[in-house]
């Protein structure tokens, strides 16, 4: 979408069918078509800041000069007045009003005023006949909205058209249909056929104009750019128009905004509020400024006093109703907190019995995996912590008597080099264990004695001796040890 405005906009700017030309009509009708002003003009200041770019846009009760479905957004009765000042003392006005009959349907009414300045009364010899004479035309919209979809809106505008000069007068009647669609929260597209059945005032026609529209907002909608495409008078020799306009939300209420159409070009600003719209453009064209200024009043929001009084207990009302929901919501979530705990409690009294009857039978690795899921749930769970433990130390022991048995057996068959390696094993979990021990320094001594190192054996001996004196197979080894000992200094040490 962002890419479809700039490639828009650049076309507008570099395209020679969108550059500035004051003189655009078909030929031989450079002063202008008949009743042009119903379209080309502006009914509010806003939109007269953007360039008339506005057959997308809602919401004011001046909506209708653009596209009847704009009413869609009206949420409040709504009175707009505009004034704009143009060439040689002509002044046009105008006057709308918008009542929203409820949520989706919606009504108005406008009346637009194009005065010419004053010129004075001759005869066909061209004489004066001592008065002056203007010009009026006097159009009112009668405007029906409905909003069919929540992006959908549809709207119906009964022209009513007045012609007087001088003596002269006629009246005609015109029929708009638009509808005006919300593609996203940030596009919206308008389409409006305007003079659907054609004014006709004597022999001028206003013929049938095909308007489309597109506005998109950027920034948070702080940034508005909207694109408008006219087909005039597309049933006979018509001619196409265009203008595109951006406004930008500077500061609280406070709007600038710029525009250009095939007249001229646009500048404004506009302060919103809830209330209350004042805005102000002006319009650079080849024969001068055009000055626009708009107003515009909602109202009938405030309710009376009963109605106050009915809002603030709806209000009270839907305040309690709230916080019992909230306190219903906070004991929902409470039972629903407990069911889980009580179906965990549940599942982990289960897991445990379980692990409980496997550590009873001596599947202590059955246990343990038992035990690790509980500890997955509830890893501070003290029992099965405590059991967990318990089982460690059970394996432990029983993994240290296996070992101590093994290394016995190795002792036996005079292995000793392994039962070195168990002894270590099991030193390493229980160092206090005392036999191991001892079966290491005999291990040691024996390998000792083997090498013939009889010196290191007998002090692997003593060790034990230390630790069991009343020992009968150490005893019994040192002696012999010792014996050689003494029989080997004894050859050692020459006799005297």
């Amino acid at each position: 979408m962002k890419i479809l405005f700039f490639v828009l906009s650049f076309i507008m700017i570099s395209s020679e069918v969108f550059s500035f030309d004051f003189d655009y009509y078909p030929s031989g009708e450079s002063s202008g078509l008949p009743l042009e002003y119903i379209s080309i003009f502006t009914a509010d200041a806003h939109p007269g800041g953007i360039g008339n770019a506005f057959t997308a846009g809602k919401g004011t009760s001046s909506s209708p000069y653009w596209n009847p479905a704009g009413l869609s957004e009206i949420f409040f009765s709504e009175f707009s007045i505009t004034s704009i000042f143009l060439f040689a003392g002509t002044q046009y006005t105008s006057c709308s009003f918008a009542y929203p009959v409820d949520e989706k349907n919606k009504i108005g009414l406008s009346i637009f005023r194009l005065s010419s300045g004053f010129a004075e009364k001759t005869d066909f010899l061209g004489d004066t006949l001592g008065y002056n004479f203007n010009e009026t035309l006097t159009t009112f919209y009668l405007t029906g909205c409905s909003k069919i979809l929540d992006a959908l809106s549809c709207g119906l505008n009964l022209k009513i058209v007045y012609q007087s000069i001088d003596d002269y007068s006629a009246q005609g009647y015109g029929l708009d249909a638009g509808i005006i669609y919300d593609y996203t929260d940030q596009t919206t597209y308008g389409i409006n056929i305007q003079n659907l059945f054609p004014v006709q005032l004597g022999t001028d026609n206003s013929g049938t104009n095909l308007k489309l529209g597109l506005i998109h907002r950027f920034i948070q909608e702080k940034l508005l750019s909207s694109i408008d495409f006219t087909f005039q008078d597309i049933f006979r020799e018509g001619y196409f128009k265009w203008a595109f306009g951006v406004e930008y939300k500077i500061i609280y209420d406070l709007w600038l905004r710029v525009g250009a159409n095939i007249r001229e070009l646009t500048f404004g600003f506009g302060f919103k509020t809830k209330k209350f719209d004042l805005n102000y453009a002006v319009g650079i064209h080849s024969v001068d400024f055009i000055h626009k200024i708009s107003v515009n009043v909602r109202y009938g929001f405030l309710p009376t006093e009963e109605e106050k009084r009915i809002e603030i207990e709806r209000e009270k009302l839907s305040f309690e109703k709230k916080k019992i929901e909230e306190s219903i919501k906070i004991e929902k979530e409470k039972l629903k907190d407990e069911k889980k705990k009580l179906e965990l409690e549940n599942w982990i009294n289960t897991k445990l019995s379980i692990a409980q009857k496997y550590f009873s039978e001596n599947r202590y690795k059955d246990a343990e995996n038992v035990l690790n899921k509980i500890l997955e749930k509830d890893p501070l769970y003290l029992p099965a912590k405590e059991l967990k433990s318990e089982i460690i130390q059970r394996t432990r022991k029983e993994y240290i008597s296996g070992k101590y048995i093994e290394a016995l057996n190795f002792y036996k068959k005079q292995n000793y080099a392994n039962v070195i390696e168990n002894t270590e094993t099991i030193l390493k979990l229980d160092p206090e264990f005392k036999k191991a021990l001892i079966l290491q320094y005999l291990a040691r001594a024996q390998i000792f004695i083997q090498e013939k190192k009889f010196k290191e054996a007998k002090g692997e001996l003593i060790e034990v001796i230390k630790i069991e004196p009343a020992n009968e197979e150490v005893t019994v080894l040192l002696k012999r040890v010792q014996t050689i000992l003494d029989i080997f200094e004894e050859k050692v040490t020459p006799k005297q």
